[in-house]
């Protein structure tokens, strides 16, 4: 009687993998995964599961709606799962100019709707504005986050303004180098810077019995705002001439008398 010995080896297949693609190119977002190892017995079942959302350079993208079979057994052929990946968009940065909660100029769109999540972005700082004349200057002490990644969520960057303070106005009153009026302080130190500001004339001015009138031919700026330097307002005199003084003559008449005793 013949007696035979069946020996069975076991068929390698090759291997199983998955790719993570971004969709429509051949640029890799992950490292290839290994599902099964080439050398693995054919028909061993595997399975693979996607991951929603993936993160390059910072950069977040989510899978395509088109997912590829993801069980099977491994065969003699090599099998690879393509999972297809978009950006994932987000929202906008808006930058907003404030004092006092009133705007002090239109927002800024820095970002649009519709960026890539994960996008830089980055902020630049507005030191002054001027609005209705007025002078602000940036309230560095509240200082927003100016830098940041796009996210799903709008975001807002706030600079804060306060009043920019000036310098004051006085006004003097000359005759030559002398003063002949006490100075005025029209406008004091500190008031905000872009302020408006008017000096009045003063026609004549008498001084130690002695009259003097605005020289109308030298007249200063009368107006203007507040800035950042000191300003003054000078009025120039000149003596008032009077009418001369016209003076009659007396006669003397002088008459003898005899007196008779």
């Amino acid at each position: 009687m013949n007696k035979w010995l069946h020996l069975f080896i076991k068929a390698e297949g090759k291997s199983v993998k998955a790719e993570f693609l971004k969709k429509d190119t051949v640029i890799k977002l992950l490292e290839d995964l290994i599902i099964k190892p080439a050398g693995t017995q054919v028909a061993t079942p595997w399975t693979s599961t996607h991951k929603n959302e993936l993160v390059k350079d910072n950069l977040v993208y989510v899978i395509d709606g088109k997912v590829p079979v993801e069980q099977g057994k491994v065969t003699e052929m090599e099998q690879v799962l393509k999972y297809n990946y978009v950006p994932k968009l987000g929202k906008g940065v808006n930058v907003r100019y404030v004092y006092n909660n009133s705007e002090l100029r239109p927002t800024l769109g820095l970002i649009k709707d519709g960026l890539q999540v994960g996008t830089a972005w980055g902020s630049s700082r507005v030191n002054e504005i001027v609005k209705d004349g007025l002078t602000y200057v940036l309230d560095i002490k509240n200082l927003p986050t100016e830098s940041g990644r796009v996210t799903v969520d709008s975001q807002e960057v706030v600079y804060k303004y306060v009043p920019k303070l000036g310098k004051g106005v006085k006004v003097k009153y000359m005759a030559g180098d002398k003063a002949i009026k006490d100075e005025l302080e029209l406008v004091k130190d500190g008031i905000q810077v872009g302020t408006e500001w008017k000096s009045e004339q003063v026609k004549e001015i008498e001084k130690d019995g002695l009259v003097y009138e605005l020289e109308t031919k030298s007249l200063p700026t009368e107006n203007g705002r507040v800035t950042a330097d000191s300003q003054e307002v000078v009025y120039k005199y000149v003596p008032k001439i009077g009418q001369p003084i016209k003076l009659s003559t007396c006669r003397v008449i002088k008459k003898s008398v005899t007196l008779r005793l």
